[in-house]
């Protein structure tokens, strides 16, 4: 798949992403439990070093809470960088955005104290996580945490047709929970691989 095969989705999701409600996006609740595993991860370090694999705005207004921390952001898309950032509460200067990929980061060995990922597993494709989390762990120090929410499903969970899914929601009033799940379940049940369909997913919609 080529580099604009695979970043034209994300501008897509870009875009969509401030009509979804909670779920696809992290909760306040969330926002609380990966701010108490954060500052377990960094104790009382003077400038701990962040990368944000991702855009996710949530994570990125907690961390400007704190100015004395160095946030990288790492992400296929540099619109999404962009995008999401404008959905930020607060504004921060202590930010660096990097464009790139997750399985062949541009960074030094041993140089971040955390790695946050909300959802990211989802967003490799089954035959890369091994090379994922070894890049993962290459990054981070031998004291660091890699820090992040993941969404599992039982092996008999029913996997749907993403046009199924599409004429079904049609027929209901739109709000944000009817888009939000209609979102999710379009993401998460309607294949095995995200990555390879998610491309099909927006011709769908498009459509």
């Amino acid at each position: 798949m080529s580099h604009k095969e695979y970043t034209q989705p994300w501008k897509k999701m870009a875009e969509a992403w401030k009509v979804f409600g909670k779920g696809n996006h992290p909760s306040e609740h969330d926002i609380e439990v990966y701010e108490d595993f954060f500052l377990k991860a960094i104790g009382s370090q003077l400038s701990p070093r962040v990368l944000v694999l991702g855009a996710t705005c949530e994570i990125r207004d907690m961390l400007s809470k704190y100015t004395n921390v160095d946030v990288t952001l790492l992400d296929i898309s540099g619109d999404m960088i962009k995008a999401l950032g404008s959905l930020m509460k607060r504004k921060t200067e202590n930010e660096k955005w990097v464009e790139g990929n997750w399985l062949d980061a541009p960074f030094d060995d041993n140089c971040f104290d955390v790695v946050f990922g909300d959802q990211v597993k989802s967003n490799v494709s089954a035959e890369d996580h091994k090379k994922f989390y070894n890049e993962i762990h290459r990054v981070l120090k031998p004291s660091g945490y890699h820090i992040s929410r993941i969404t599992s499903r039982f092996p008999d969970t029913r996997i749907f047709s993403a046009e199924e899914i599409v004429d079904k929601y049609s027929k209901i009033p739109v709000s944000q929970d009817s888009l939000t799940e209609f979102w999710n379940l379009l993401v998460f049940k309607t294949h095995n691989d995200l990555i390879s369909s998610t491309n099909r997913m927006f011709d769908i919609l498009d459509k």
